[in-house]
């Protein structure tokens, strides 16, 4: 039982493009008990899971025996397994689940239960800090620093999660399943809980300075955030919940003694907004959110004028003179409302310097890149290249063989079981190719085979649920980099790597997240001990305590 004074208030809407509202929340401050939980949008009836959750979660976190961890495991279990349950005793709800963050505020500490993307920050009036790990893909990479809270939010894959409630049975010290965070609490401090719908949409600083103008009225504070999600687009269904220790609402002193002190360095808070703002600031919501997109605007114009000028080639003496030929981009759709209805046909009529743009949709053909030509797909990586439409003499998704400045970027790449399952999703050799924001899955020999004298670069691209490797290298010449990719859940049906390198290549692997493979994260047929310690030094290996099955490096 909480001994100390809270003042808390929770919310829930619908926002701007949703019809029904699959998050809900529970907030007692008597128990200092507060949940917030989020049905999984896409999934079979994720509004009756999310409500299954909070019943089971908050009776079990009111009883008193345990501690507070035991009580978070048994009450999160419980209602996982309730919703498993019900899900396989009606055909219509199979598959419904939720994901959620639970805390207990007792004895002057903070105990949380945490499974999936809903979030829990710990606040102070000079800096907020997030207290737990998402559980996806692109929450992995953002806590990991590969991608900045800007790239996430914006990431089109990151809805997907790698843990939920109701999708299967669990025990309550089941590995990987429930995440247990304890830090002692504050009475100058706040608690901030809440789903994606707020944290996709509003930047960490804005969120800060709101909460720290309406500190004391907790039910203004999450009213304003709440607006700032609409005001954002309001995408998806957002949940707020702010617990307010009763020291929280004072100033600073002038001359604090002691800064707030984090694991994690916090953002700076955003610029409070003027008395007076103009008319098309509508109001302090505004201000931030337009604020916030001017700065990272001008941060991005930089990156973009070095982006163009590195992307279009200079005429030289020699051919300055000559009729030089712009860029033309060739759109694809499968439905013909544009020029190509497949990419190959694009990749014929594309020149040196073009841009092949591919429409949402599903693509059944072999794809085989062109020197310097880009081929890119939708930000939403709604463009999908599936194996059924390879050929007889077809071993990879996409090839590329002896080709020098090309691009592939916004894909996925699909293998599918039985004969429509690549040996390879993407065949690299002796290519000079980048490759982006990819997802490659489903190729029983590697999802990305690189081989021969190839300078390929791989970068924030997810390579998962491949039967074989995740990535084979292999030829004495094969010098590719791979940086940032998430590397998982690789090599079941031959016990193979996640990384698999052969011979004398020699690729560079940076700040990549290697976990959850069938074997070791990486396999070096030669290698020597310093090689080895680098690729530990420089990749993840371990995340959210999920490692591989073998060891993370074998040589």
């Amino acid at each position: 039982m909480s001994t100390l004074v809270l003042k808390a208030y929770g919310a829930t809407d619908v926002g701007r493009q949703r019809t029904s509202n699959e998050d809900c929340f529970f907030c007692d401050p008597e128990r200092g008990i507060f949940v917030v939980i989020d049905g999984l949008g896409g999934y079979a009836a994720g509004e009756v899971a999310a409500r299954l959750a909070c019943d089971f979660v908050s009776r079990g976190l009111a009883q008193t025996e345990g501690t507070a961890t035991e009580r978070l495991r048994v009450a999160i279990t419980e209602a996982n397994n309730a919703i498993y349950q019900h899900g396989q005793a009606n055909s219509e709800q199979r598959g419904m689940a939720c994901v959620l963050t639970a805390a207990l505020i007792e004895d002057g500490q903070v105990t949380v239960g945490h499974v999936g993307d809903t979030r829990l920050y710990e606040v102070r009036r000079d800096g907020i800090r997030k207290i737990t790990r998402d559980h996806s893909p692109v929450g992995l990479r953002e806590d990991i620093g590969d991608l900045s809270e800007f790239e996430a939010m914006n990431h089109p894959r990151r809805s997907e999660i790698l843990r939920d409630l109701g999708s299967e049975r669990h025990s309550p010290n089941d590995e990987h399943f429930i995440d247990i965070y304890q830090f002692d609490w504050a009475e100058d401090s706040a608690l901030l809980l809440c789903s994606d719908g707020l944290t996709d949409l509003a930047p960490k600083g804005a969120i800060h300075q709101i909460l720290i103008d309406h500190a004391g009225d907790p039910e203004k504070g999450v009213q304003t955030l709440v607006e700032l999600a609409n005001e954002m687009g309001g995408v998806d269904n957002v949940t707020v919940l702010i617990v307010e220790g009763p020291a929280f609402r004072q100033p600073l002193p002038k001359e604090p003694a002691e800064q707030f002190a984090a694991p994690e360095p916090p953002e700076k808070a955003a610029a409070a907004p003027p008395d007076r703002a103009p008319r098309l600031l509508r109001s302090r919501v505004a201000f931030f959110a337009y604020g916030w997109l001017v700065g990272c605007l001008l941060s991005v114009a930089p990156l973009v004028l070095v982006y163009q000028v590195l992307n279009h080639r200079l005429p030289d003496a020699a051919t300055e003179q000559a009729v030089i030929r712009s860029p033309q981009t060739l759109h694809v759709s499968p439905d013909g409302a544009d020029a190509f209805r497949t990419i190959s046909a694009a990749l014929d009529a594309a020149q040196p310097g073009d841009v092949v743009a591919v429409a949402p949709g599903v693509y059944r053909e072999a794809v085989r890149l062109k020197d310097s030509v880009a081929v890119v797909g939708p930000a939403s990586g709604a463009a999908v290249l599936r194996a059924d439409g390879l050929g007889a003499n077809d071993s990879a998704v996409v090839a590329a063989y002896g080709v020098r400045d090309a691009r592939l970027a916004g894909f996925k790449i699909e293998g599918l079981p039985g004969d429509a399952q690549p040996a390879v999703g993407i065949h690299l050799r002796d290519a000079a190719v980048e490759v982006v924001d990819v997802e490659v899955s489903g190729a029983r020999l590697a999802g990305v085979l690189i081989e021969g004298a190839s300078e390929a670069v791989l970068r924030a691209n997810l390579i998962v649920d491949n039967p074989g490797s995740g990535v084979y290298v292999r030829g004495v010449e094969a010098r590719p980099r791979l940086v940032q990719n998430v590397i998982s859940r690789n090599g079941a049906a031959r016990e193979a790597p996640g990384v698999l390198i052969e011979g004398e290549a020699r690729p560079v692997l940076r700040r990549n997240v290697i976990t959850g493979n069938a074997a070791e994260g990486i396999r070096l047929a030669n290698a020597d001990e310093a090689a080895s310690a680098q690729f530990r030094q420089q990749n993840f290996f371990l995340v959210n305590g999920e490692g591989n099955a073998g060891r993370s490096i074998q040589f």
